[in-house]
Parts: structure tokens; C-alpha cells; sequence
């Protein structure tokens, strides 16, 4: 009998060191992750103005800010271990390269739908990229060309091309479509 308890001790002992270890590694590769984003970013427009992690008063507000889907409201869902709400285009490429660096899942969202609430949940440690400030949109009419940033909505690409013509535009189906749902770029 004493042989059985020393035995479910020692076992007790070993994966509560191997759960301490994982948690241990896990905040190691998050500071990891939180040093290598101003490595790969613009030092003129700092990201860390654009990280919100958990202790920031800002976090859940800009989580929940854009949920179509309420179901990732609930306490129970996984929340991100940060929000890198990107300011500038390298704002994105740093918050991609350090995620895969360090192992984290990305999850990407860019103003527009996402009825799923896949943006905003994970089974493993994540980091959302919130795109909706990079929604700058650039018309040339001569060219008939338009440079569309991620967060960018088709009304306001809408917007922006009627701006510069009465004669260009969309279909008027692609306009009823966006009169019921709010789309986005990202998914271009």
C-alpha cells in the first residue's frame, strides 16, 4: 500500500513540475513574442501603441468591439493573449512573423463579417491581428485601379470611387448586398 501512494505521489509530483514547465514556457515564448514585434516593425509608428494584452482597460472593449457572432462573448470562450491592433502595414508583417517565431496561431480580423466568430477564439494560445485601421484606399481613375488596405470596407471603397466619378462603380445587386451586410477587403 505505501509502495501505491509513493508511486501516485511521485506521478502527482511530476505533472504538476510538467504543467508549472508549460506554464512557465508559455509566458517565456509570450514575452518572446511581445519583444520580437518592435524588431520587425517601423520604429517611426512604435506597434507597442498598437498591443493590448489582457491587463490593458482597452482589451475586452476592442475585443468585443466587432462581434458578429455573440457566442464569443461568453466567459467561457478562449480569449487572445494579445490584440495587436496594427497602425501600420508593418504592424501586420511583425505581428505574422513573431506569431509563427513563437509558435502562437493568428487569428486575423479585418472590419467586416465573421458570423463563425473565428476570429476570435482558439483551442491554443492566439493573437488577433485587428486590420481595421488600415483601411486606407488609394483611386486612380485614369488607371481604373484602386489600392484597398485590409481593413478597409467595400462602402468606403464605394465611397471613395464615387468621390472621383460618376461614371465608375458596381452593379447595383453588389449594392444591395452590401446594404444588408457590412463586408471587408482582408478577404481579398
Amino acid at each position: 500500500m505505501k509502495a501505491s501512494i509513493s508511486t501516485i505521489s511521485i506521478v502527482l509530483l511530476s505533472v504538476s513540475l510538467s504543467i508549472s514547465l508549460v506554464t512557465s514556457n508559455d509566458a517565456v515564448d509570450f514575452d518572446n513574442f511581445l519583444r520580437c514585434l518592435p524588431i520587425h516593425s517601423n520604429p517611426l509608428v512604435p506597434i507597442t501603441d498598437a498591443i493590448l494584452t489582457p491587463t490593458n482597460s482597452s482589451f475586452e472593449y476592442i475585443y468585443q468591439l466587432r462581434a458578429s457572432n455573440l457566442r464569443t462573448l461568453l466567459s467561457s470562450t478562449s480569449r487572445p493573449l494579445a490584440i495587436i491592433t496594427a497602425l501600420h502595414p508593418s504592424h501586420a508583417q511583425a505581428t505574422v512573423v513573431c506569431a509563427k517565431r513563437h509558435g502562437f496561431h493568428l487569428r486575423i480580423r479585418s472590419g467586416g463579417h465573421d458570423f463563425e466568430g473565428l476570429s476570435y477564439t482558439s483551442g491554443v494560445p492566439f493573437v488577433i491581428l485587428d486590420m481595421f485601421n488600415l483601411h486606407s484606399i488609394d483611386v486612380d481613375i485614369e488607371s481604373e485601379t484602386a489600392w484597398v488596405q485590409a481593413g478597409a470596407t467595400t462602402g468606403e471603397l464605394y465611397y471613395r470611387i464615387a468621390e472621383k466619378s460618376n461614371v465608375h462603380g458596381f452593379p447595383p445587386l453588389s449594392a444591395l448586398v452590401d446594404t444588408l451586410v457590412e463586408v471587408a477587403m482582408g478577404f481579398l
